[in-house]
């Protein structure tokens, strides 16, 4: 009895932590693992996926708004890497087409130091546009899509004015969304990104 009591208590525990993000009702996700991610007091904790996009196809856990950007859109959050070890261990925003078509603005892991990187991959055609170092784990990030340019701001915890990241133009990417994702984790351990405050909205008059 004592072993089914704890089991359900784990079921009970885990369908709460589900339950919290009701924020996540306008997202969807892409090749979703379960068990990778929770929601703790608003903080959606993801594990920073061994697999990646970048380069590559097949990342799991890709979080992604379940309508179109528009012509003009933004969106935001708040990305905290927590004890990356990895070399381009990330976490980050995207504007996403799908995996060989998509901007990212991350918060990215290199030999010990952040940096806030933002870069394009266009039919496996790559380009890094901006790459930036900070002195902290933790930035808020911000893409901006205006007609068929994706424009990139970051800003640490604390700060009212934004940084510019970079540019992405011409972006004509078909039914584009706004997404959430990471990449280049370690294999064989868990590690995470906290996101706070992810959101988006239309910007169109």
């Amino acid at each position: 009895m004592r072993i089914v009591a704890t089991f359900l208590v784990v079921i009970f525990l885990a369908g709460c932590a589900k339950k919290q993000a009701g924020w996540l009702s306008d997202w969807e996700w892409i090749r979703e693992s379960p068990d990778e991610w929770s929601v703790d007091d608003g903080v959606l904790k993801v594990r920073t996926q061994p697999d990646r996009i970048w380069a590559g196809e097949g990342s799991k856990n890709m979080l992604v708004a379940k309508q179109p950007t528009g012509a003009r859109a933004v969106a935001e959050a708040d990305v905290e890497l927590v004890d990356a070890i990895n070399k381009w261990e990330q976490c980050g925003l995207l504007v996403y087409g799908d995996d060989d078509h998509f901007v990212k603005l991350v918060v990215e892991h290199i030999d010990g130091p952040h940096y806030a990187v933002m870069a394009q991959e266009i039919g496996k055609q790559r380009q890094v546009l901006s790459k930036v170092e900070i002195p902290s784990n933790r930035a808020q990030l911000k893409m901006v899509v205006d007609g068929t340019t994706v424009h990139g701001f970051w800003r640490l915890e604390g700060e009212e004015s934004w940084n510019d990241a970079s540019v992405a133009a011409p972006i004509e990417f078909s039914h584009q969304r706004f997404g959430l994702f990471t990449q280049d984790g370690p294999r064989d351990e868990t590690r995470y990104a906290w996101v706070r405050g992810l959101h988006w909205e239309t910007t169109e008059k």
